[in-house]
């Protein structure tokens, strides 16, 4: 929810609540869900990412978007770069 005081009566409590069991009664989809899981982050929540931009038409992104790599965030592109130098080395 993020740091800082948040008005209790905005949290929507029972859709939180019903939420975490439909996650948690479905480990096929959501391996691992209370884990931090790999490197690449959640499929299930990428691909819910993907469709709710394409269903939302928010900025005017198509199917297009979903070739689209999305990455877990600064640490995920950090990872990436940090992996740079040991690939060059292996093929040089």
């Amino acid at each position: 929810m993020g740091v800082g005081y948040v008005n209790d009566d905005t949290i929507p409590a029972e859709l939180i609540a019903t939420a975490f069991k439909e996650v948690i009664n479905d480990p096929v989809t959501y391996r691992n869900a209370l884990n931090y899981g790999g490197a690449d982050g959640s499929p299930a929540l990428k691909t819910a990412i993907k469709k709710y931009y394409i269903d939302n038409a928010i900025g005017g992104l198509t199917v297009d978007f979903t070739k689209i790599a999305i990455s877990i965030g600064a640490n995920g592109a950090t990872s990436i770069l940090n992996a740079l130098p040991i690939f060059f080395l292996r093929v040089l």
